[in-house]
């Protein structure tokens, strides 16, 4: 209920209370209006009333007591608005207090979504991880071995620290053979390290790509390196390295090197634990 329809009820009802006052006062007045004796035994003696009655009306304006209690009840509707008119006021100021504790909880909230957006963004600009590319495949004729080049490469914009390579083949599922490689150095941006790897090719392999039986070769490798906040990672590379008679015709010459069809099969980025 708004201010102004209390103060109007209020006001209706101290109005209601005078005038039922008032009334009450006259009704009062003429009951206890003192009445003359022949006028009660005029039925008895027959006798025509010849005194005139003088009626004396009460008048409210002059009861003290009735003042006072007017008047006090004027200060009470007052004091009612006044509590009405607090009451409103302690609402509104627990709304306001409340939609500014609301805004302060989503300024709060806002802000540390802003600063845990800034980690985010921080933490993958300094993410680093490797790659490997730009493969060679040619048989040493000399040996009858088979040499494989490849690419250590970062992608990144933070140099990183190489600590090992590792690598797993086997050709057409079978010969098992294992390399490492310790490297030991910085990876700069964009300036790859060349991975040389010679295996062991069976006389075997040799005739069936004379008989235009492509060689299917299951590459595994695993590079440990250290990030610039110096945080240890392991990154695992998995692929199929694929090729045909026509590495037969090249010569011993780096220049004469074919590319293979490589498949990837596999790349994981793990938190390095050493063994």
């Amino acid at each position: 209920m708004s201010l102004a329809a209390s103060f109007l009820l209020l006001l209706s009802a101290s109005a209601f209370i005078y005038d039922q006052g008032a009334q009450n006062g006259q009704y009062e007045a003429r009951i206890k209006q003192p009445q003359p004796i022949h006028a009660v035994l005029t039925f008895a003696t027959h006798e025509p009333q010849t005194q005139t009655e003088h009626n004396d009306p009460y008048d409210p304006r002059r009861d003290c007591l009735y003042r006072a209690y007017l008047a006090a009840t004027i200060l009470g509707v007052f004091a009612a608005l006044g509590g009405i008119y607090a009451i409103y006021k302690q609402t509104e100021a627990t709304k306001q207090a409340a939609e500014a504790t609301a805004q302060s909880a989503k300024e709060t909230a806002k802000s540390a979504k802003a600063a845990e957006d800034s980690v985010r963004l921080q933490e993958s600009a300094l993410r680093s991880w490797v790659n490997i590319g730009d493969w060679k495949v040619w048989i040493v004729k000399k040996t009858s071995k088979l040499r494989i080049r490849f690419h250590v490469i970062n992608p990144t914009e933070l140099p990183v620290d190489l600590g090992t390579i590792k690598f797993g083949t086997e050709i057409m599922a079978d010969a098992a053979q294992e390399g490492v490689v310790g490297v030991d150095g910085v990876l700069a941006p964009h300036n790859p390290y060349i991975v040389d790897a010679e295996l062991e090719f069976d006389g075997k392999y040799i005739d069936m790509l004379t008989n235009s039986k492509p060689i299917v070769l299951a590459f595994e490798c695993s590079i440990v390196f250290a990030d610039i906040r110096q945080k240890q990672w392991e990154q695992i590379f998995k692929r199929f390295i694929i090729f045909d008679k026509h590495i037969l015709d090249v010569t011993d010459l780096p220049d004469n090197m074919i590319t293979p069809h490589v498949r990837d099969t596999g790349n994981q980025l793990r938190q390095y634990e050493a063994h």
